[in-house]
């Protein structure tokens, strides 16, 4: 994509998602811009803009790899490194909740990941996932993600 006219206080250049209120809920490219190029080329050939996507780059990434898989062990046996966490979590059985899975397709009210992130659920366990995840369109990109499985 070729982008003119770009306001001179302008230093970088995204393409990412927003939610209603405008506000970023994944960025999927990011260049840098210099007001003396006038015109900048991006190339998006190859950029993965789906919705897992940007939960695993905005979420898993930033806040759960830590205890999920990072350090070479995964808690709970919940392995969330790129590659592996939706095969660990989609329609797997949950590790804490009896009869409900980890992400039930087009629940997100009957799955433990969505409830663990959004509630008090997890106080009582080893930790409280609802403490990582706070920003609520974090949170609804994790709902409408699995809601539209």
């Amino acid at each position: 994509m070729t982008l003119s006219g770009i306001p001179g206080k302008v230093n970088v250049i995204e393409l990412c998602a927003l939610d209603r209120l405008r506000r970023r809920v994944a960025t999927f490219l990011s260049a840098e811009y210099s007001p003396q190029a006038e015109i900048l080329q991006m190339s998006a050939d190859g950029v993965d803009m789906s919705m897992e996507a940007a939960i695993q780059t905005e979420i898993f990434n930033t806040t759960c790899i830590q205890c999920h898989g990072g350090t070479g062990h995964a808690a709970a046996g919940l392995d969330l490194l790129a590659g592996n966490s939706f095969g660990n979590l989609i329609a797997v059985p949950a590790g804490k909740i009896p009869g409900m899975d980890r992400v039930s397709p087009g629940q997100s009210d009957n799955s433990e990941l969505f409830l663990i992130l959004s509630s008090g659920l997890s106080s009582d366990w080893n930790y409280d996932h609802s403490v990582e995840v706070v920003r609520q369109e974090k949170i609804d990109l994790i709902r409408n993600w699995i809601d539209n499985l």
